[in-house]
């Protein structure tokens, strides 16, 4: 059994890969223990960019993911469309 979410753990040692990892419930938390407004009526990938660039711009995650982000978004609408 995996130990549930722990905010504070991740922000000890957050890393772009673990951010990514997360799933909509973990962002939730992480997110209200940013003080963030995150509704859980969110979609997860609306959350997510939420929670990324308050914590690039507390300088938590660097600003380069933030690119790698949208571009994968992009990528997804692009074989969506097709």
């Amino acid at each position: 059994m995996t130990q549930p979410f722990d905010p504070e753990q991740f922000m000890l040692a957050p890393s772009q890969e673990a951010f990514d990892n997360l799933k909509k419930d973990d962002l939730l938390s992480l997110g209200k223990h940013l003080k963030l407004e995150v509704k859980k009526s969110i979609r997860k990938d609306s959350i997510q960019p939420i929670v990324m660039k308050h914590m690039i711009s507390l300088k938590i995650l660097d600003g380069s993911v933030l690119e790698s982000l949208f571009s994968s978004d992009v990528e997804i609408r692009k074989l969506e469309i097709e």
